[in-house]
């Protein structure tokens, strides 16, 4: 998209090529990403995704997570502690490591990382 705007702002004014890159792009727009609920994250969803971690501090947690390009990490840990915009959970690399990790409550939400407490075999999701 950045391409057409560029090519038509060379070959216009600023204020024609954006009305152009507008008329052709509104009803991709429209039809796809602006339905409502669909693509916004609400605060309630990460409120309660935030209070599921917190009830579950200190529980050993399977972790699955997506890193993109088809790499999957999948490991057991401890959810360690929640902050404002974060957890984190502790994984045992061996006797002697461990390893600490931080994810987004967003990331939940849209199912980048996934957590099933052990104890319960209780998904952690809104």
């Amino acid at each position: 998209m950045g391409t057409l705007m560029g090519s038509l702002r060379n070959c216009r004014g600023d204020k024609e090529a954006l009305s152009l890159f507008r008329d052709a792009i509104s009803p991709v727009i429209e039809e796809d990403l602006w339905k409502e609920g669909d693509w916004m994250i609400d605060a309630d969803a990460l409120v309660k995704v935030k209070r599921a971690l917190e009830s579950n501090i200190g529980e050993r947690v399977m972790l699955k997570a997506n890193r993109g390009r088809k790499k999957t990490f999948i490991k057991e840990g401890i959810i360690e502690d929640t902050y404002p915009h974060v957890f984190t959970v502790i994984i045992d690399i061996d006797s002697r490591a461990v390893q600490r990790l931080s994810y987004t409550y967003s990331d939940v939400l849209t199912s980048t990382v996934e957590l099933v407490v052990c104890s319960s075999n209780m998904k952690i999701y809104a």
